[in-house]
């Protein structure tokens, strides 16, 4: 009779440790097949995919509840896959279950939302709701700003991807508001002569351009100044500054400063002919009134179709104002400006890939000469503008042995 309660204790205990190993086991599975679906979205698979993220999410759903934190990453792959099938409205349900699981069971503030909230930005952003996207890519700033603090170098990264965002859609004067602040940062928190202040230096020079200010060296002059103190640097940072420094006297089309830059460089290998990231205008029609029309070279690493408007306010102007609907590359237009002021047909389909390619020699000072059209699938009137698009920008010159140098048949290929 005594040793009753023992033997029922180790029932109990072994019903216990049955029950753990079962979870255990039924945990097995769903890595499984969450592995399966990440592999997939990997591949491009991306039906596939689905299927198996829905799966996971069953199968955690009956396990551990509808508000578990483990649903979080199936939920982040199956938006992620319906961005990648531009199913927006799918993605944005998914991420969104997402953002709610996390502030539940982490709080408002939660990190693990940082990846939903630039999937979410993207999709305001193109679906038109430019204010939101502007406020999910501040609010994941702050996140980063509440837990590192207003005044933590560790904030860099942060500012890094909100000045990327800015820069991405247009919005050059918030990136060079940015770029103020985490400068002031660094010489503040590190030193005036910080090496991390260079790359946003460089920056400051290339969004000017960007914003069709021509005069851009100065930030380039000072980059050279914390160089100068830091003996240690790599010469290729010196280079880089050169060349840049050389590209902004390039578009104001001082020439001479702009060789001694490019020979300063001393770049050891032979390369081709760049073009240099910049913002200008050609006359497509003049009939008493120039009519013209913008062309940009952009810096943007994400290939967004909607560029918002700069220097407006998001409170009180209309979506179509605040946006525009952006086509080309290397070259990118506004895409309702190319069609009415180059007179297309308004129902002209750019979801039909169109590209032009030219052949032409860039000078020792970065011009276009001798421009031939030898391909083309697109109107005439886009060829000819073209034409003039490359007469008007600026190229890096091609080198040899370090002297900037002249390139005869160089080619280039314009999509639309």
């Amino acid at each position: 009779m005594v040793k009753c309660p023992q033997i029922l204790l180790f029932c109990v205990s072994l019903a216990f440790s049955q029950a753990v190993i079962s979870v255990v086991d039924a945990a097995d599975p769903i890595d499984e097949i969450l592995q399966k679906a990440q592999s997939l979205e990997t591949d491009q698979r991306f039906r596939s995919a689905l299927e198996f993220y829905d799966d996971a999410i069953a199968a955690i759903t009956k396990l551990k509840g509808p508000h578990s934190i483990d649903l979080v990453e199936p939920l982040l792959g199956k938006g992620r896959s319906y961005l990648a099938r531009r199913q927006y409205e799918e993605a944005k349900d998914s991420l969104e279950i997402a953002q709610s699981i996390a502030r539940r069971q982490d709080g408002v503030y939660s990190d693990m939302q940082l990846e939903v909230l630039e999937d979410l930005a993207n999709i305001n952003l193109r679906s038109g709701e430019f204010k939101t996207a502007n406020d999910l890519q501040k609010f994941a700033f702050r996140i980063d700003r509440d837990g590192y603090g207003n005044r933590s170098l560790k904030l860099l990264p942060a500012y890094d991807k909100l000045i990327n965002w800015y820069l991405n859609t247009g919005q050059y004067l918030n990136v060079r508001r940015e770029l103020n602040n985490v400068m002031d940062l660094i010489q503040e928190e590190a030193s005036e002569h910080d090496p991390r202040l260079i790359e946003y230096l460089r920056l400051v020079a290339k969004t000017r351009r960007l914003q069709g200010i021509t005069k851009s060296h100065q930030s380039l002059v000072d980059a050279l100044e914390v160089i100068e103190n830091n003996p240690e640097l790599p010469m290729t940072i010196k280079s880089n500054v050169y060349l840049e420094l050389a590209d902004a006297y390039n578009v104001r089309r001082k020439t001479n400063e702009a060789d001694r830059y490019y020979r300063q460089a001393k770049l050891p290998n032979e390369t081709e002919p760049d073009l240099i990231a910049m913002r200008s205008s050609v006359v497509v029609r003049s009939y008493g009134l120039r009519i013209v029309a913008n062309f940009e070279v952009p810096l943007a690493d994400r290939d967004y179709p909607v560029k918002v408007i700069d220097n407006q306010d998001l409170f009180s102007v209309s979506r179509q104002r605040l946006s525009q609907f952006v086509v080309g590359s290397p070259f990118q237009f506004n895409r309702w400006e190319l069609v009415q002021n180059l007179g297309l047909r308004p129902n002209l389909n750019f979801s039909r890939r169109m590209e032009v390619t030219y052949q032409f020699d860039v000078t020792t000072d970065g011009k276009a000469k001798e421009i031939e059209l030898v391909a083309s699938n697109a109107p005439t009137k886009l060829d000819k503008f073209m034409k003039k698009v490359l007469r008007k920008a600026r190229f890096r010159p091609a080198f040899v042995d370090g002297v900037p140098s002249a390139k005869t048949d160089f080619r280039l290929t314009q999509s639309f």
